[in-house]
């Protein structure tokens, strides 16, 4: 089951964010943690405020982010 999330600020590696989205996390049949997380919105913090990304053309920055994001998820629960 997806759980909705909001992250209002986090510092990141690759600057600051703010996201929505869903995300679960359950157990594998090997034993591991696997993860779901799709995002809905993503903006960064600019010099004159928030900027809105546009999640098609920066699939890779999301890469870059899915395991920080992952790892505040998880330390919120």
């Amino acid at each position: 089951m997806m759980t909705t999330f909001t992250i209002s600020r986090l510092h990141t590696t690759q600057g600051i964010y703010r996201l929505s989205g869903e995300w679960t996390m359950s157990d594998s049949s090997n034993g591991s943690l696997s993860n779901g997380l799709n995002i809905h919105t993503i903006d960064v913090m600019g010099t004159d405020g928030w900027l809105a990304l546009k999640q098609e053309s920066n699939t890779e920055l999301i890469d870059k982010l899915r395991d920080e994001i992952v790892l505040h998820l998880q330390s919120k629960q």
